[in-house]
């Protein structure tokens, strides 16, 4: 499958129907609106794997995907999908597993969990894909060589011991990657791999398909926004806003460097 032949992939992170600062969460009653649009218009909802592995893929093709694999996904979003038959792909950060989000900067005592392996074992059996999203969630960008094969390995070996799948498909965390970090993905026998908005300088086709772009659903995305994230090709105004949006996890990375 060539580049151009992927569907809008589409990242969340948290589904919770209690406050949380920041503009990645979504309440329940939000996803169950998108959910529902994409049923009822015929949209065939594949996990990335099924996406990149497809000898026909339809026009009408979309991937949903969630970071960090919050327990809120399993508690709100899961039911959600199942209603509707739609299978999703969660990236699991394994050393949180089951633990809160201390690897983000909380404002408060604000803390989420994490799944844990058991939740993680459920939406593998409902034929959920389970994809590495590193160890510790940190910027791979600003490890030593030897740090980055670490995070990619470890990860994904842990996975697929403790859940006794394959795990094919890596989501690069704050979204930061080049292409020392593609090579270190690519030899840790990933086959995909998930960026956010990519760089340009990263959208070249010999680094296909490890520079796959995804597109994050904000709390202030309506269904307006929504659609036309759905387009086959964004516009350049709405390619400026997601960078812009995207831009405020530097700040998480600068914090925890301190």
């Amino acid at each position: 499958m060539e580049s151009s032949q992927i569907p809008p992939i589409l990242t969340y992170h948290l589904v919770d129907p209690n406050f949380y600062w920041g503009i990645t969460r979504i309440t329940p009653r939000q996803f169950e609106y998108k959910m529902s649009y994409l049923s009822e218009t015929g949209y065939d909802c594949v996990t990335v794997q099924e996406a990149l592995t497809s000898h026909s893929p339809k026009t009408k093709q979309v991937c949903i995907t969630f970071d960090d694999s919050y327990e809120s996904v399993y508690k709100y979003a899961f039911p959600i999908l199942e209603r509707f038959n739609i299978r999703a792909t969660v990236f699991v950060i394994t050393g949180y597993i089951g633990k809160s989000n201390a690897w983000d900067v909380i404002i408060g005592n604000n803390h989420r969990k994490h799944m844990n392996w058991e939740q993680l074992r459920t939406l593998s059996k409902s034929n959920w894909e389970i994809a590495s999203h590193t160890t510790s969630h940190i910027a791979l960008t600003t490890l030593s060589k030897t740090s980055v094969d670490c995070e990619v390995n470890q990860s994904k070996h842990t996975l697929e011991r403790r859940l006794n799948t394959s795990i094919s498909t890596f989501s690069y965390p704050f979204g930061h990657f080049n292409q020392r970090i593609m090579c270190a993905v690519k030899k840790a026998n990933y086959k995909f791999a998930c960026g956010m908005v990519v760089s340009e300088s990263m959208k070249n086709a010999s680094f296909f398909p490890y520079n796959l772009e995804r597109r994050p659903i904000y709390f202030i995305d309506t269904l307006k926004t929504f659609k036309q994230k759905l387009l086959p090709k964004q516009s350049s105004l709405q390619v400026m806003r997601e960078r812009i949006l995207t831009y405020g996890c530097k700040g998480t990375i600068l914090v925890k460097s301190w």
